[in-house]
């Protein structure tokens, strides 16, 4: 009986372990949403990097909110 605990436990463990390996989050994309040329979005991309970072240590809200506004939505 207590090898079956210790089996159900050790497989309770790695069911829910696996579930914890999922990976890096997958980079958000960001289109165009006014036509900007391909330059002109590696421009974006690069001021609201660097804004995002400098506002703030939450990253993913601000870059978010500084594309936004230069007319991208999240693909």
């Amino acid at each position: 009986m207590r090898r079956f605990i210790l089996l159900v436990g050790l497989i309770g463990f790695a069911i829910g372990a696996s579930g914890c390996a999922t990976g890096p989050p997958q980079p958000r994309v960001y289109d165009p949403a006014r036509g900007q040329s391909a330059e002109q979005v590696v421009h974006d991309q690069a001021e609201c990097r660097a804004w995002a970072t400098h506002q703030t240590g939450f990253y993913e809200r601000t870059y978010a909110a500084c594309m936004g506004s230069r007319g991208y939505k999240l693909n």
